[in-house]
């Protein structure tokens, strides 16, 4: 296991600002958000945030994230498809080791097809990627409202979808879903990629959301027992701190940044 940082953690923060910061407080890899990046590509140029990248020694995960595309109608779908492949495109352009994938919202009546129009995406999206050497992760989110919102339902899809394509759990999402990392069966251990690290606030489970998150050790979710069951699966990838909570981004990225890190040694990451 080694320690990372989701830029989401301080969103408001320039890319290059956030290297600079990941760089300072001896993280080893980022993940990057998909958005932020192509700001920073449009006013600094891609070869300048290359070089910023070289310089910063540090091991871009990730991009973050394929979400929500429309897909309903075959122009939907043509159209996601293209924005798909864009994303991996730039993700090889910056030597990133995997595209991150979110399930798509849905409404009731559209459940089934829906389900059925997501593996389609998903089928094509992983052959996009594998053509172009970039791995595809897949991370469930635990909303009753997103088409596939659990871990027995993501290594379900993984096997379906046929392609060289992982898993990115959430911590979060795994304290909401009643799951745990030791219920991969162990034949599946190698398709866990990636790991986000976070905690929740001492609330009813049905009302957390992505913005309650806390920094690892400050909440009341078992975070030690997450690490402790990666290191029995023998995980090897990335933990990364991943927050979205606005009172974070109102803060210091340099102190967030900073007690990120703290959090990870605490954690013996």
């Amino acid at each position: 296991m080694f320690p990372c940082i989701n830029q989401a953690t301080v969103m408001p923060t320039d890319t290059i600002r956030f290297l600079e910061l990941a760089r300072k407080h001896s993280f080893t890899a980022v993940e990057l958000d998909i958005v932020k990046v192509e700001e920073c590509i449009r006013r600094v140029g891609l070869d300048s945030l290359l070089e910023k990248i070289h310089e910063s020694n540090l091991r871009i995960v990730s991009l973050n994230a394929i979400e929500n595309y429309p897909i309903m109608t075959q122009e939907e779908m043509k159209g996601s498809l293209q924005r798909c492949e864009e994303i991996i495109n730039l993700a090889r352009s910056l030597n990133c080791d995997i595209v991150v994938v979110n399930p798509n919202e849905v409404k009731s009546p559209e459940q089934s097809k829906l389900a059925t129009r997501f593996d389609e995406l998903m089928t094509q999206t992983g052959k996009v990627a594998e053509d172009h050497h970039v791995r595809l992760g897949f991370e469930y989110v635990s909303y009753d409202e997103r088409v596939i919102h659990s871990l027995a339902e993501s290594l379900s899809g993984i096997h379906r979808w046929n392609h060289d394509i992982g898993l990115v759990l959430d911590a979060f999402h795994m304290y909401r879903s009643g799951e745990k990392v030791s219920d991969i069966p162990s034949d599946d251990a190698s398709l866990l990629w990636a790991f986000h690290i976070n905690d929740a606030p001492a609330s009813q489970i049905s009302v957390l959301r992505d913005t309650s998150r806390l920094m690892p050790l400050e909440g009341v979710m078992n975070v030690r027992g997450y690490v402790r069951d990666l290191q029995a699966l023998n995980f090897d990838g990335p933990i990364s701190v991943e927050l979205f909570n606005e009172k974070y981004w109102e803060m210091d990225a340099d102190s967030v940044l900073a007690k990120a890190k703290s959090s990870l040694d605490a954690l013996g990451v």
